[in-house]
């Protein structure tokens, strides 16, 4: 979203980005007044920070169409082709250049992206001229990198988006513009590699002063995953030196997390199939990072919920689930995530989002919250990057264990049994279009036609740059 349409969010700051933080909306509106009274105390600056945790889990990110929706369509997770009048049909068969209900689409998440990115550089600012005078030395620090790796990870998924394949000939083609400050001047779009050096300089950044982050001592605890925390910046590092083709560096810095990974233990099997009233389906203990979202359950009625019939997004059979899932009745994910409905329609349903019991506020962590990253991803790198095959297998091995299942004991393709984890592990979280598009799989297990065997065009792998944003530039 180009900046100079985004001035008056700036000078708004409180009072028209954070909308959910009412009392914030009688600040007076001049620009250095509001600041001075936002940014006098630390609770000013903790609560301008939440309210950039809040943006980044509304519905046009990570609280709906970069998780639940959007790309688990695009990589045919879901069948959208069960009646012409399906929300997503036209999504599905990736027709971008759709009017009326693809473009708002992007249009709606390139927007709120880009205003989340003003806001962090607007605090990041805010920190560096302000900060000194009320935050702790630590907090001063932390805060900065929360926010520097949050602007990182942002770029880095706007470009796997809405960029080209990485090591396509178009990497060195303009791909997205990279704002560093909340200057009023439009950015000029950066080419793909330039892009990823500025997603791993702020990486790096970030982790020099998230040195003392309280989540290297106590993981996921005291909500640490709902937070930008010292592993989620590490996470994110090793997933764009994957998808910048530096396997070995990869490597290594997914080796850091998963050394750590009583940090983020493995959720009890207990915790899902015993846990009857409140099951923990997205086993939020190994998650590096979440959205706490206020709409998720209100989103699974809208999408998930078995009465919404051939509108639903639901695998559109049973034989579909079963190829996804390999007919392993032991996978958590299997059994205790896909149910079948009373009647109306004849297929399982996705049941990983669907509301627990206990309501109460806190009572349940894993209530509200929408997986971003998680443990088991850097197990899948290491997996995919380690040169010795034998020790890929054993790392894979850990996440099976995890989910239930005996370990494999031998592979004649363990790149392949990788892919067909992301497909199971990812439901619902957005992460499986991303592995196509780096890999170019073109070739896939598709909800989409009746034998369930899919194409993705090459022409699907890029999303058009919303027009506002071109115009004029």
């Amino acid at each position: 979203m180009k900046i100079k349409n985004i001035r008056l969010i700036i000078v708004c700051l409180i009072g028209a980005v954070f909308a959910s933080c009412t009392k914030w909306l009688n600040v007076q509106p001049e620009d250095r007044f509001s600041e001075e009274q936002v940014f006098s105390t630390a609770q000013g600056f903790e609560e301008t920070l939440n309210g950039v945790y809040i943006k980044l889990a509304s519905g046009n990110l990570y609280g709906d169409k970069l998780t639940l929706t959007i790309p688990d369509v695009l990589a045919q997770l879901y069948k959208t082709n069960g009646s012409v009048s399906h929300r997503f049909a036209a999504l599905g068969r990736y027709e971008y250049g759709d009017a009326k209900a693809v473009k708002p689409l992007m249009e709606g998440i390139w927007k709120d992206a880009y205003v989340a990115i003003t806001n962090i550089n607007k605090l990041i600012e805010a920190i560096d001229t302000k900060g000194a005078a009320v935050l702790k030395n630590d907090r001063l620090h932390t805060m900065k990198g929360e926010l520097l790796g949050l602007r990182a990870f942002l770029h880095f998924d706007m470009l796997r988006f809405y960029g080209p394949v990485y090591d396509s000939a178009d990497s060195t083609v303009n791909a997205i513009p990279y704002y560093k400050a909340t200057k009023v001047e439009v950015q000029p779009f950066s080419p793909a590699n330039v892009v990823m050096g500025m997603v791993i300089n702020d990486l790096n950044e970030a982790l020099i002063l998230m040195k003392d982050d309280p989540a290297k001592a106590v993981g996921y605890k005291e909500q640490n995953n709902h937070r930008f925390n010292y592993y989620a910046v590490l996470a994110t590092k090793a997933r764009v030196l994957l998808y910048r083709k530096d396997n070995a560096g990869a490597y290594k810095v997914a080796k850091e997390v998963v050394d750590q990974s009583e940090l983020f233990p493995w959720i009890k099997g207990t915790k899902i199939t015993a846990e009857l009233k409140n099951p923990d389906r997205i086993f939020h203990t190994e998650l590096l990072f979440a959205a706490y979202s206020n709409d998720l359950y209100n989103n699974y009625n809208d999408y998930f919920y078995y009465e919404q019939g051939d509108n639903i997004l639901a695998g559109g059979s049973k034989q579909f689930i079963k190829k996804v899932f390999e007919e392993k009745t032991a996978d958590y994910r299997y059994t205790y995530l896909w149910r079948d409905p009373p009647g109306i329609v004849g297929y399982e349903v996705f049941f990983k989002y669907a509301d627990i019991a206990d309501k109460g506020i806190g009572s349940q962590p894993q209530r509200n919250l929408i997986p971003i990253i998680r443990l088991s991803e850097m197990y899948y790198i290491l997996a995919e990057t380690d040169p010795v095959p034998a020790n890929g297998l054993a790392y894979l091995n850990k996440v099976l264990n995890a989910r239930g299942l005996g370990a494999l004991t031998s592979v004649t393709n363990l790149q392949n049994e990788v892919m067909k984890e992301y497909r199971k592990e990812f439901y619902g979280e957005g992460q499986l279009w991303y592995y196509y598009k780096r890999k170019k799989i073109t070739s896939i297990l598709s909800a989409l036609p009746t034998n369930n065997n899919g194409t993705i065009p090459s022409s699907a792998w890029v999303v058009p740059i919303p027009e506002e944003e071109l115009a004029n530039r």
